[in-house]
């Protein structure tokens, strides 16, 4: 297991290993730090929640997703001595309130740029980088806060960039099919994909828990396309006049009834 810190404001990590030996190393890293910080961001977030039914959903939310989570989360949990329900809750309370975001791809000059805001709360939190290599997928750098096991913006070594948008849904997962939550489902595909035509067939074989709109932009070629994602169905749009921009609704799928 290698772990490696940057030395610019120490907001670079770099972690080599199993699922199990990154969570450990990033929670033995982060300590007691990484308890007060999740216990910030949910006292901040925990206004508008339910916190009775985050407490109660956290343990079992995290039993159904991927192993590699699970074991990360575990890892964590082992490294740093915050308690496992603790640092479960602060992933899942994303599960229970409403979210934005806006994004663009465009293409300037034969290069192609990529934009998003981040309509979160505890902006404080943001403006970290992680470098993880996990044996047997490809090796990924995540923006997020610092510690956290998901990202919901991302690109790997096969050049590939992810980010998603919140959206609403009016239908369920697919019943038998594998779902995820979008930024599980994003931080997945980060390890998993090469190519856009590869993160299709990802959104064909794993459902989602809620709506997203997926940019996917391929580095090797320039390419991109934007998947407005419903739980069980997803949608391609391609560039107009070389742009394609985003924000909290659809413009692709066949039920419009969100959107008028």
């Amino acid at each position: 297991m290698n772990h490696q810190v940057d030395d610019h404001l120490d907001r670079i990590t770099r972690f080599k290993g199993t699922p199990r030996e990154i969570g450990f190393a990033a929670g033995r890293r982060l300590g007691v730090k990484l308890g007060q910080r999740i216990d910030h961001y949910i006292a901040l977030q925990g206004s508008s929640r339910d916190m009775q039914k985050v407490r109660e959903g956290a343990l079992p939310w995290m039993r159904r997703l991927p192993i590699r989570f699970q074991e990360e989360l575990e890892g964590m949990a082992e490294g740093s001595g915050v308690s496992l329900q603790r640092i479960v809750e602060w992933s899942y309370i994303e599960e229970a309130g409403a979210k934005g975001c806006s994004s663009a791809i465009g293409r300037i000059n034969d290069q192609v740029w990529v934009a998003r805001n981040n309509d979160l709360y505890v902006p404080e939190l943001w403006g970290y980088a992680a470098i993880r290599e996990i044996e047997g997928r490809i090796p990924t750098l995540s923006f997020t806060m610092e510690g956290d096991v998901f990202t919901p913006t991302g690109i790997n070594m096969e050049r590939l960039w992810l980010h998603y948008n919140f959206l609403p849904v009016w239908d369920s997962p697919a019943l038998g099919k594998p779902h995820v939550p979008a930024f599980a489902f994003l931080t997945e595909a980060l390890e998993l994909c090469r190519s856009i035509s590869e993160v299709e067939t990802f959104l064909e074989n794993t459902n989602r828990d809620g709506g997203m709109m997926l940019f996917v932009v391929d580095g090797k070629t320039n390419e991109f396309a934007v998947f407005e994602c419903l739980c069980s169905k997803h949608y391609r749009r391609e560039p107009l006049a070389g742009w394609i921009i985003g924000t909290n609704h659809y413009c692709a799928t066949e039920d419009l009834t969100l959107t008028e």
